[in-house]
């Protein structure tokens, strides 16, 4: 069984904002065999959902779990270039 649940976690804690999102679609292409064959993983299908690489599944951006690492530790984020 999963461990994936629907969010009711703190935003932050969101599969959106997690390292082991993969966040290319082309992670997807790679993970499914025959997927380019059926048109590819840029469909609307897809949507947002990535590839989470720590369990080998899909992930919506609103998924959450224990295993959630937060992409960026505190201090980690620059200010935007201007």
């Amino acid at each position: 069984m999963s461990s994936l649940r629907p969010l009711s976690a703190a935003r932050s804690e969101r599969c959106r904002d997690c390292r082991h999102r993969d966040p290319g679609r082309a992670g997807i292409e790679r993970a499914v065999a025959g997927l380019a064959v059926l048109g590819s993983a840029y469909g609307s299908s897809v949507a947002d959902s990535r590839l989470c690489l720590r369990h080998d599944q899909f992930v919506s951006p609103d998924d959450a779990c224990p295993a959630f690492e937060a992409l960026y530790q505190e201090g980690e984020i620059d200010e935007p270039m201007r």
